[in-house]
């Protein structure tokens, strides 16, 4: 199992998420945030259905890297009140991932109370549970988490807007994330953070988030030439690491 006595330890996350609990439109927020805190090393997709994804994760799938574990309904199909079994599934990859000792971090998404047992008996072995769900998730679920964050926050937080309107990414299209776009990811980063970042872990974090960074498609022909300094402080240490901070702390 990985130590979580040593506060140096990155944070190492499953992102477990209940595909018939949740819209699709969170996606984008969900990594966002996952890679402000860590290195996200499982990204799992649970549904039941034998007629197509729903809530439109079918689009999302690809682009985002989704792992899809599909359950197929134990009762009449055709039924659309149909019993949602992949909570089932989910609970038990939760505590086959505990047990491979690879995750120091699981987080569940979902706004369903089924999943408080769950989260109590991952931190009774000291793995964090991140949960996120809608405002509207039981009491019992957001409280048996270490942390919770709500879906419809974290969606306002990463909110981009290209020419006025919201835009969501599909499976058939690569895109390049707007310079503004990175720039309010790395305002968050050193916001939870609390603290000057290492350039080089920024850029780490950046390239977590989109594979595809390069900093020269933005102009700069090296990281530290990519950085704002209208918006961050550039601080050279004596050794010759270069500290990245917010202007206005």
């Amino acid at each position: 199992m990985i130590n979580l006595s040593n506060t140096t330890t990155e944070m190492v996350i499953a992102l477990l998420i209940d595909g018939d609990n949740v819209q699709s439109v969170y996606i984008d927020a969900i990594e966002k945030e996952l890679a402000i805190l860590g290195n996200t090393t499982h990204k799992r997709l649970y549904y039941t259905s034998n007629t197509g994804i729903s809530n439109g994760w079918g689009t999302v799938c690809n682009a985002h890297a989704l792992n899809l574990r599909h359950v197929l309904p134990y009762t009449d199909s055709k039924n659309s009140n149909v019993k949602n079994v992949a909570d089932s599934a989910l609970i038990i990859d939760a505590m086959d991932i505990l047990y491979s000792g690879h995750v120091n971090c699981i987080c569940i998404v979902a706004s369903d109370s089924d999943y408080t047992n769950i989260a109590k008996r991952l931190r009774e072995s000291n793995v964090r549970v991140l949960g996120m769900g809608e405002k509207k998730t039981p009491a019992p679920f957001v409280n048996a988490c270490d942390e919770f964050k709500y879906l419809e926050d974290l969606r306002d937080k990463y909110a981009t807007e290209i020419k006025g309107k919201k835009t969501e990414q599909s499976d058939e299209e690569t895109t390049i994330p707007s310079k503004e776009e990175i720039e309010n990811f790395i305002t968050n980063l050193l916001n939870n953070a609390g603290k000057p970042l290492d350039a080089g872990t920024i850029k780490q974090r950046i390239c977590q988030m989109w594979k595809n960074f390069n900093e020269e498609n933005y102009g700069a022909t090296k990281m530290i030439k990519f950085f704002n300094t209208r918006k961050f402080k550039i601080i050279q240490e004596s050794g010759g690491n270069v500290n990245i901070d917010l202007l206005n702390r």
